[in-house]
Parts: structure tokens; C-alpha cells; sequence
């Protein structure tokens, strides 16, 4: 989607609004699909996505940065 220009995000949120609107949340799932970029995948959770599916490669990586910002949040705690 963000190849051709179209914000997931918005795309993704404006479906999660709707189906809770609709009371569709217990029926239906939104999957997000083919991310690309770890980022994306956390985007893609916070917009109301309830399956994202990606590389091997990605979720490494995004456990890799959720634990470094854990460890910074840490460090900046203890030295405050």
C-alpha cells in the first residue's frame, strides 16, 4: 500500500472504526499482510490490525528494536 502511496495506517484504522461501529470486532478479523518493514508491522497493530504476516527477518528485527528501547527506557531510569 505504501508503495502506491496510500497511508496503511489510515487505511487499516478507518476498516477498524468501522467494523467496532458495526459490531463486526467478534466476526471479522483484519489482516495485514506482506509488511515489508518492521515499523509497519507496529503501525499496523496500533491502527487495529489483528494478523500482520512478514518475513522472519522482520519480526527479528522489531524484537531486536523493542528491546533495545526497552534497555534505553532502563538506563534512563536508573540514571535520572
Amino acid at each position: 500500500m505504501s508503495d502506491q502511496g496510500i497511508d496503511p495506517y489510515k487505511h487499516v484504522k478507518n476498516y477498524d472504526s468501522w467494523r467496532r461501529k458495526e459490531g463486526l470486532v467478534n466476526k471479522t478479523k483484519i489482516l495485514v499482510g506482506s509488511v515489508r518493514q518492521p515499523a509497519s508491522i507496529e503501525s499496523a497493530f496500533f491502527a487495529g490490525a489483528d494478523v500482520v504476516t512478514t518475513s522472519k527477518s522482520n519480526i527479528v528485527k522489531l524484537a531486536d528494536q523493542l528491546m533495545a528501547d526497552e534497555a534505553n527506557r532502563l538506563f534512563q531510569e536508573t540514571n535520572l
